[in-house]
C-alpha cells in the first residue's frame, strides 16, 4: 500500500500537532508591557492563519527585545509551515540557546529534523519532549515518535507510542487517525476504520482525516465511499493546494475506473 503521499503533506499530520501548541503569552508581565502586547497580537494573528502579519509583529518584538525567545519560536514555526527549513532551524536553535528548557521548541525541532531526513536528531528531540517533567501536552511528543516510527516502517513501535499519546489524552484525534494508519498497514482493517471514524467524530472538520479515510476506502475498491471522503477533504482543505491536487487525482482515478466498468458491462 502506498502511504508515501500521506507523509509528504506537512500540513496534514504535522500541522495538526503544531496548531495544538499555539500560543499564549510567554510570561505574565502585564498587558501594559508594549513588547508583550505586540507578541500577543502576533500569536492571535497566527492562530487566525495570518502568518505574514504575525511575522511582522514578531520581527518588531525582536527589534525591541533581541532576547525574546518566544518570538523566535513563532518565526521558526511560521518558517516550518512554509517549508523554509533553514530559517526555521536557525530560529528554533536560537530559542533553545536562550531558554534550554523551552519544550515546545524541541517538538518543532523534531518535526523539522524528521522532514529533512535527520531521524536520529528527530527522535532525540521528541524524547526530550516526553521526558520533560510537568510538560502538559506530552501526547504531541508521543504522536510524533509514532509518526517517525511509521515512516521507518516500525509499526509495532509506532503503535506503542500512539497508545501512550492516547493515554495522555484520550480525546487526541490525531492519535486515533495515526493508529488507524498503523493498523491498516498491519492488515487490521476493522480496527483501522474504527480509529479513522473516531478521529472524525472528535474533529469532523479536519481535511486530512477525511483524506486518510478516503484512501482506506479507495484501497478497498469501495469507490462510492472513497469519492465521498475525497470530495469532503478537498472542500474542507481548499486552502491547501497540495491536498486538493491529490484529491483531484484520486477522484479522476475513481471516475476512470467507473467508466471502464460501464464500458465492459453487458
Amino acid at each position: 500500500m502506498n502511504l508515501w503521499k500521506r507523509g509528504t503533506l506537512l500540513s496534514a499530520a504535522t500541522i495538526v500537532c503544531l496548531t495544538g501548541l499555539l500560543f499564549s503569552a510567554p510570561q505574565n508581565q502585564g498587558k501594559e508591557n508594549p513588547t508583550i502586547r505586540l507578541y500577543n497580537e502576533g500569536t492571535v494573528l497566527l492562530n487566525q492563519g495570518k502568518g505574514e502579519e504575525a511575522l511582522r509583529k514578531m520581527r518588531e518584538v525582536l527589534r525591541r527585545d533581541p532576547n525574546f525567545a518566544s518570538a523566535y519560536n513563532v518565526i521558526g514555526l511560521i518558517s516550518l509551515m512554509k517549508r523554509d527549513f533553514t530559517t526555521a532551524e536557525e530560529n528554533f536553535l536560537k530559542v533553545v540557546s536562550l531558554q534550554p528548557n523551552f519544550t515546545d521548541t524541541y517538538n518543532y525541532l523534531g518535526i523539522l529534523y524528521r522532514e529533512t531526513g535527520r531521524n536520529e536528531l528527530a527522535r532525540e528531540s521528541f524524547m526530550r519532549v516526553v521526558s520533560a517533567p510537568d510538560y502538559p501536552t506530552k501526547e504531541n511528543g508521543y504522536f510524533n515518535l509514532a509518526l517517525l516510527a511509521l515512516s521507518e516502517k516500525k509499526e509495532e513501535e509506532g503503535l506503542a507510542f500512539v497508545e501512550k499519546a492516547i493515554g495522555q489524552n484520550d480525546n487526541f484525534a490525531p492519535a486515533y487517525n495515526l493508529r488507524g494508519r498503523l493498523l491498516e498497514v498491519k492488515g487490521n482493517l476493522d480496527g483501522a476504520r474504527s480509529d479513522y471514524m473516531k478521529a472524525l467524530r472528535l474533529v469532523p472538520e479536519n481535511p486530512s482525516f477525511h483524506y486518510d479515510l478516503a484512501l482506506y476506502h479507495f484501497h478497498r475498491k469501495e469507490l462510492t465511499e472513497a469519492k465521498l471522503y475525497f470530495d469532503k477533504a478537498a472542500t474542507l482543505g481548499r486552502s491547501d493546494a497540495a491536498l486538493v491536487e491529490l484529491c483531484k487525482e484520486y477522484l479522476k482515478k475513481i471516475d476512470d475506473e467507473r467508466k471502464t466498468k460501464d464500458s465492459v458491462a453487458p
